[in-house]
């Protein structure tokens, strides 16, 4: 803010201070309680922001004088800007006319190191460096002196702005609703303006396709199937990657949307960039010759966590959620005792244990459940087997059978599961 000219430093706040609350969908947070003002920045379906660039924010504030009393001051000293800003918080919460519904999937600060390395330009990495907020002022400190301009200063808040946009539009959200309770569901959805009894409200619609606009209560919001695969393997890519410092493909939604007309973005378009992400980190596991070598707990949790997501997209399984396992569970156990391996029967190579087409990934806690069942009661584990649609395929062929998962078992569900990869990876879009 010191970067900007007096009567800037009170807009660029009210851009800052709206990005910052990452539960509220931009629209609302940037105009609380203010329709008008929100349609005059966002159009009057509130999906898109009208202007082009910061100066247009700055002139759109200032002609609506209401904004201007909200924070007190329409210029002012750096300290009287801060201080605004920070005093109107309390009022705009109690002007929000939204419900605490959603929960993003990072923080503030996060947010910001992501505007920030599309910012910087250069070609895309993923150096944990990059998302790491401890390095936050750091990073900041570095990029503006490296060029001590108001313009630059204007230029990030309007990216910060239009970045939020496209977060909220097309970055999986946490939804809580009353069907939900505390643990919530992945939602991909984007505020619209809706009618109910006469009065303008937000709606939340499934995000694809992008020019659709429901206006009342009476029109369905329910999702397009796009809309659900693109939440499904966002999905999968946040239980994967579960450190924000990782969390490097969100940077590249965000820089793929910004490059591109929201006219022209597309669910298709924006799925084939996500699978393309997500076949770079499977494809890391082949070896040149594209024979696939990793065992046991060498084998990425992103080869277990894309291969649900595969079955799941076949088989329509569109609304399937996603939850947080790191822990490879054996179907056909490590250590099974001499009483289990005597009634079911021992694997006639030990080693067959290890490979893919044994193992799942489920919750720490459901593992040690499982300890060294053997598989036709692992099978019979309904709410843990419903964590994977591979453990599921497995638990079918124990069900029919109880000795029926076998070292010929394994071999074929470890092949099936490779050529589903294989045709995956190196199939053409």
């Amino acid at each position: 803010m010191a970067r900007l000219p007096d009567d800037e430093r009170s807009t660029f706040a009210w851009i800052w201070d709206a990005c910052t609350r990452m539960d509220t969908y931009i629209q609302m947070a940037l105009t609380p309680g203010d329709p008008v003002l929100r349609g005059r920045l966002f159009g009057p379906d509130w999906a898109w922001l009208q202007a082009a660039s910061f100066g247009d924010l700055l002139q759109a504030r200032r002609a609506i004088s209401q904004g201007a009393r909200r924070f007190g001051v329409a210029g002012g000293s750096l300290t009287e800007a801060i201080g605004a800003y920070a005093a109107s918080r309390a009022k705009e919460d109690a002007d929000a006319d939204e419900p605490e519904r959603f929960s993003s999937v990072i923080e503030c600060p996060t947010f910001l190191l992501h505007v920030l390395r599309i910012a910087e330009g250069g070609e895309p990495d993923e150096d944990e460096a990059q998302l790491d907020d401890k390095k936050l002022v750091q990073r900041f400190q570095a990029w503006l002196e490296s060029a001590e301009s108001a313009e630059r200063v204007r230029h990030f808040a309007f990216t910060m702005l239009r970045s939020r946009l496209l977060f909220d539009t097309l970055v999986l959200k946490r939804e809580f609703t009353s069907r939900t309770a505390d643990d919530g569901t992945w939602s991909l959805k984007r505020l619209v303006r809706g009618v109910s009894n006469g009065r303008a409200t937000a709606r939340y619609v499934g995000s694809f396709p992008l020019d659709r606009t429901p206006a009342d209560e009476t029109e369905s919001t329910d999702e397009a199937d796009g809309s659900k695969r693109i939440r499904l393997l966002e999905s999968a890519l946040r239980v994967t990657y579960t450190s924000p410092r990782t969390m490097h493909w969100m940077t590249e939604v965000l820089r793929y949307a910004l490059g591109k007309d929201s006219s022209k973005l597309s669910a298709e378009s924006l799925l084939a960039m996500l699978r393309s992400l997500a076949r770079a980190k499977v494809a890391d596991v082949y070896e040149a010759s594209g024979a696939f070598t990793a065992t046991g707990f060498g084998i990425p949790r992103i080869v277990f966590t894309y291969l649900d997501y595969l079955l799941a997209d076949r088989t329509g399984q569109l609304d399937f959620q996603f939850t947080f396992r790191n822990s490879v569970e054996h179907f056909y156990p490590q250590h099974p005792d001499d009483e289990i391996s005597r009634a079911y029967g021992a694997l006639s190579n030990p080693s067959d244990r290890e490979l893919l087409g044994n193992l799942a990934l489920v919750t720490v806690r459901d593992n040690s459940k499982f300890t060294n069942n053997p598989p036709f009661l692992k099978a019979q584990a309904s709410r843990v087997v419903a964590q994977s649609p591979k453990l599921g395929n497995m638990a079918e062929v124990a069900e029919r059978d109880h000795r029926a998962w076998d070292s010929a078992a394994i071999h074929a569900h470890h092949k099936e599961m490779l050529d589903l990869l294989r045709e995956d990876l190196f199939a053409s879009d």
